[in-house]
């Protein structure tokens, strides 16, 4: 009888265990509708069988559910709610889901759901912000100068110096791929775009002084910046028009598994150039083209492709430059230089670069990534000039005729080529929750090439009656190739508890042909004894392998067993987060640098002298302030306190070439009540100036002949930096997810004549006067941006 009843039982139970066993897949992909950003811890739950998950860092998710009808309901605190209904009998594989995202007003807090949330001592902005922030380049690296600790004089160079240090100082990476500047062609003028693409660009991450070991070799910071590899659709894309500049970008997802995106730029400068003091026919241009790929196998692995080629190109055919010089209290001198000939400057570079991640377990991560680069510098300069002055008087004009008072001729023809290969193999074990292991290798091989002709001579005038003194006559030409390799090893241990983490790690370096072994231990220590309040102390020992630059003289010579330069960090800084979301960070930093290769600058043109030795000491103090002026629009504002000083021997003390005292800067964002679509962006830099060393051809009365002669070194100070841009966009949301941006920008509002450096001129009578070199003036700009 028991057999019976339990065989009745069985048989009752049947169709429900069957109808049990039957299930299917929910799996997709969540994205921000606004930036087509993945969009991770999204809950994703069903409605009826109260089954859920969330999305991963990558927006993906996958659901198993019984075969029946039910509603998908999908939240984030920062989007809208959506609800998707499943109907009974099929699958729902890759699906696309775009939030969009919403402001939560609070009575204590507003919460974003594009912001990026700062850490102590690191500044992230997302590629939303980087937008709309003005910029007549269209740079995602103009951001950075608005950053703490960060400086720089000159709008039309995408090099920035960061507490104290040189331009070459800042580890930029792209993905895994090391962005190094030009070795060789100047700066200034003659830059164009980087090959970081604002376009694909997902967000970037900047650490000023004392940085965790995985990142390395450089002195003073490391930008990290992050492609997408994820599109909201099956197609999208962007394009925009400007006075300055032609960009575009095609992106597509047919399935959660493949992303591909390619984008092109070309830009050109003649407005900005057309503000300068040169007069003639210049034509700086720039165009290059990007290729991204990701392909995802597997939930747990991804290939991430990335291919780069551009190239920037200055051609120039200079008439003249005008510029004055104060000779008395209300006299000065006009200086007209005459020109004929030409200046072309260009470089290529190409990259290509292949990055591998997987997920081997639960806990165990690896990335591996290679990337190869060519580039080719290429300066071609010939041409003859004379300058010639007359006396101005402010009531009466000119007072005097014209006189040629020197005539000269440069010839200089340097290519330069560089090889390099990178690689690098990272392994992350998440121990557990709070506790991480990071250790990883880098290899680094860089193979330069540089052929240099150049002929540098100058004569001055005779006026009658008088004899010219002896020209100045310089002629060089050589060949020459350096090889050198870097090989690295890191660890790094993150704890993380309720109120304490520590991040500490340990880096050694080997670097050739100077068969040195650097170990540099690094520590972290962040405590939060509330929510709102973080406090950091952070120290770290650095160096950086000499590159081209490094081993050249200002003799022309390469010396190959150069030693790397090496620094010590000590940071301590506190964050606090104010009821109203508003952020503010205070930091304190001393450099030491025991073995510093000293430089000079010449229109930002770093010239080191790898003969000399030196030590410096740079400390400081930095303010930052971030929050929303108004509602839906961050903005920040950052102030920085600096002394920086070198001691080389033989010469003693003097002040670092990047010494700038006080530096203000700030982006604010606006909008008008009245149009809900229009924004107002500001941009404000203000620094006290750079130190300066006067260098010229000059009569030199020992010997009654010109020679090539400097002042003392970084005696002067530059005058002080000002620079303030406005830009105006008004945005029409379109049928489809699409809009489009209609831009005004205004660069140097008020036409502040800021100064790039000064310029020696020796006439036939030895004496010597100086001038000055201007930068940019006001000048405008409008552009079409419409995303699809």
């Amino acid at each position: 009888m028991r057999f019976i009843i339990t065989l009745i039982f069985l048989f009752s139970c049947l169709p429900q265990l069957q109808s049990q066993q039957k299930s299917r897949v929910i799996s997709g992909v969540v994205f921000d509708a606004v930036t087509g950003a993945p969009v991770a811890a999204v809950n994703i739950f069903t409605q009826k069988q109260k089954i859920g998950t969330a999305s991963e860092l990558s927006g993906r998710f996958l659901l198993r559910i019984a075969d029946a009808r039910d509603v998908l309901l999908v939240h984030h605190i920062g989007y809208f709610q959506q609800k998707i209904v499943l109907p009974a009998g099929q699958d729902f594989r890759d699906l696309r889901l775009l939030l969009k995202p919403k402001t939560l007003l609070m009575p204590e807090v507003g919460v974003q759901a594009e912001r990026v949330a700062n850490e102590p001592q690191t500044f992230r902005l997302s590629g939303r912000f980087l937008k709309e922030i003005p910029d007549f380049a269209g740079e995602s690296l103009a951001a950075v100068k608005t950053f703490p600790g960060v400086s720089s004089n000159n709008e039309m160079s995408n090099q920035f110096s960061v507490q104290g240090g040189g331009p070459d100082e800042n580890l930029i990476l792209l993905e895994d791929i090391i962005i190094s500047r030009s070795q060789r062609i100047r700066s200034s003028s003659h830059e164009n775009i980087s090959p970081i693409n604002r376009m694909l660009l997902q967000d970037l991450q900047f650490t000023a002084g004392a940085y965790p070991a995985p990142f390395g070799d450089r002195l003073s910071s490391v930008l990290v910046t992050r492609y997408r590899t994820s599109a909201a659709k099956k197609l999208s894309g962007e394009a925009e028009i400007g006075f300055l500049n032609i960009s575009g970008m095609l992106a597509g997802q047919p399935d959660s598994s493949f992303y591909w995106a390619v984008a092109g730029r070309y830009a050109d400068r003649m407005m900005v150039l057309g503000t300068l003091q040169t007069e003639g026919e210049l034509l700086p241009r720039a165009f290059d083209a990007q290729a991204v790929i990701s392909y995802r196998p597997s939930s747990k692995s991804e290939l991430l492709l990335l291919a780069i080629h551009g190239e920037n190109q200055f051609a120039s055919k200079p008439e003249s430059f005008i510029s004055q010089a104060n000779v008395g209290l209300f006299l000065f001198n006009t200086y007209i230089t005459d020109y004929s000939g030409y200046e072309d400057f260009s470089r290529k570079r190409s990259i290509v670069s292949a990055i591998f991640r997987r997920q081997i377990s639960p806990r165990w991560h690896l990335k591996q990534s290679l990337s190869l680069i060519k580039s080719t510098e290429r300066e071609d300069v010939n041409k003859t000039f004379a300058t010639s002055v007359f006396l101005v008087l402010p009531t009466l004009g000119y007072a005097e005729e014209p006189k040629q008072i020197n005539d000269g001729r440069i010839r200089r023809l340097d290519i330069l080529q560089q090889n390099s290969l990178q690689t690098r193999t990272q392994l992350i074990w998440q121990m557990h929750d709070s506790l991480a292991v990071q250790g990883g290798v880098e290899f680094s091989r860089d193979r330069y090439r540089d052929d240099l002709d150049e002929l540098e001579q100058e004569s001055a005038a005779r006026f009658p009656g008088i004899l010219a003194i002896s020209g100045y006559r310089y002629a060089f030409s050589s060949s020459s190739e350096i090889k050198t390799r870097t090989l690295a090893g890191f660890t790094n241990l993150r704890l993380t508890t309720g109120i304490v983490n520590i991040e500490t790690g340990l880096r050694l370096s080997h670097y050739q042909p100077a068969g040195e072994l650097l170990i540099k231990p690094r520590l972290g220590v962040t405590i939060s004894p509330s929510s709102l309040t973080k406090v950091r102390l952070a120290y770290g020992q650095f160096s950086q392998p000499p590159a081209y630059l490094e081993r050249r003289t200002t003799g022309n010579r390469i010396l190959q067993n150069v030693p790397a330069q090496r620094a010590s960090h000590l940071v301590a800084g506190v964050q606090h987060f104010s009821r109203s979301g508003a952020e503010y960070q205070l930091q304190v930093f001393y450099k030491k640098l025991p073995n510093m290769i000293p430089y000079k600058t010449d229109d930002l043109f770093v010239r080191y002298e790898p003969e000399l030795k030196a030590n410096a000491r740079i400390y400081g103090a930095s303010a930052y302030w971030k929050g929303q002026v108004t509602q839906d629009m961050t903005s920040w504002f950052s102030y920085t306190y600096l002394f920086g000083e070198q001691d080389i021997s033989g010469e003693g003390r003097s002040r670092l070439p990047f010494d700038q005292r006080h530096a203000f800067s700030c982006v604010i964002q606006d909008n008008m009540p009245r149009f809900p679509n229009s924004k107002v962006h500001l941009r404000f830099l203000f620094g006290s100036g750079y130190p300066y060393t006067f260098e010229g051809i000059l009569y030199n009365p020992l010997t009654g002949r010109k020679e090539k002669m400097s002042g003392k070194r970084n005696a002067l100070r530059l005058p002080f930096y000002r620079r303030i841009d406005m830009g105006y966009s008004y945005d029409f949301e379109l049928p489809q997810q699409r809009s489009l941006r209609l831009s005004f920008d205004l660069f140097n509002i008020f036409d502040f004549r800021n100064i790039l450096g000064y310029g020696l001129i020796s006439n036939s009578l030895g004496h010597t006067e100086i001038f000055r070199y201007n930068l940019s003036r006001r000048f405008y700009s409008a552009k079409v941006n419409i995303v699809f």
